[in-house]
C-alpha cells in the first residue's frame, strides 16, 4: 500500500483530507481552508499504531513519522466546494500529479464526478 486517503468531516461542515504516504512514513493534511488538523493527525497515529500492533505484530515508531501541511495546497473561496476539493485532491495525488487546480475549476469538477458516478466510472 502507497497511500491511505482519510476524508474528515470537520466541525460538521467542512471536507478535509488526510493521507498517510506508507513508504515514506509521511503523514499530510489537506485542508482547502487552510486549517492545521492536529487532532486528526493524532487520531490517525493512533489508528496506525492500532493496526501496526493487532495485524502485523509490531510496532510503530512515532519518532520515525511525519506530519506535514504541504506548501501546495489549492485553497476555496466559498463556503461550498470543500468536498468537490477533497474528491479532487485525492483523484490528484492518486495518479501522482500535482495540485495545480483552482476555485475556478470547481464547476468542471463537480460534472466530471457527476458525470463518472453515473457511468460507474468514479474511481479513487
Amino acid at each position: 500500500m502507497e497511500m491511505i486517503f482519510f476524508p474528515i468531516h470537520d466541525g460538521g461542515n467542512h471536507w478535509t483530507l488526510m493521507v498517510v504516504f506508507m513508504q515514506t512514513k509521511s503523514i499530510y493534511y489537506f485542508d482547502s481552508l487552510g486549517g492545521n488538523g492536529d487532532t486528526y493527525t493524532m487520531w490517525i497515529k493512533r489508528w496506525l499504531t492500532d493496526v501496526a500492533r493487532t495485524q502485523y505484530d509490531t510496532s510503530l515508531i512515532d519518532s520515525e513519522w511525519t506530519v506535514l501541511t504541504p506548501s501546495v495546497n489549492p485553497r476555496q473561496y466559498n463556503g461550498d466546494d470543500c468536498g468537490v476539493f477533497v474528491c479532487m485532491c485525492a483523484d490528484f495525488l492518486s495518479e501522482q500529479l500535482p495540485l495545480v487546480y483552482t476555485q475556478n475549476d470547481m464547476k468542471h469538477f463537480r460534472m466530471k464526478i457527476a458525470t463518472d458516478l453515473l457511468r460507474g466510472s468514479f474511481q479513487t
